[in-house]
């Protein structure tokens, strides 16, 4: 099954937040390099290419690049991590916060698209937690008084 993901990166410097993006399409580059999708060029702790996120059989894996200073989870450096729900990761002094969903689509019988569904990757999975991005839409056009 070719699964498909959304990852939202949190970046933290102390208490401020350095960046919020959400991506996709993979990899996703982390570094000081101009050309990483995440690029942290002010941060001297951080390598020109440090980490990549990266979808590897059918899962999300956040992968250290044998940067200098390594990246840390649970009190560890990492070389494979499989990204699962929320998580916290460590560059140096920078925090970096994953927040990673699958993304499902379920198809009429011709093949287009009915609706996209989001669900935290937890190994635990409540149905009830299955929320369709068309439900979500028509709620909120309701909620403001439109059809």
């Amino acid at each position: 099954m070719n699964r498909k993901y959304k990852v939202q990166i949190d970046i933290y410097s102390g208490s401020d937040k350095v960046m919020c993006d959400q991506f996709v399409t993979f990899p996703v580059t982390i570094g000081r390099s101009n050309e990483c999708s995440v690029c942290l060029e002010s941060f001297a702790q951080v390598s020109g290419c440090h980490a990549k996120i990266n979808t590897i059989s059918g899962r999300a894996y956040l992968v250290d690049q044998n940067s200098f200073n390594g990246t840390m989870f649970e009190g560890k450096k990492i070389t494979k991590v499989m990204l699962v729900g929320e998580q916290f990761f460590f560059i140096g002094d920078l925090v970096l916060k994953t927040s990673t969903k699958e993304l499902f689509s379920r198809r009429h019988k011709d093949g287009e698209p009915l609706d996209v569904y989001e669900k935290a990757t937890d190994p635990i999975f409540n149905e009830s937690e299955l929320l369709s991005t068309n439900e979500l839409n028509r709620a909120k056009r309701q909620k403001l008084g439109k059809k």
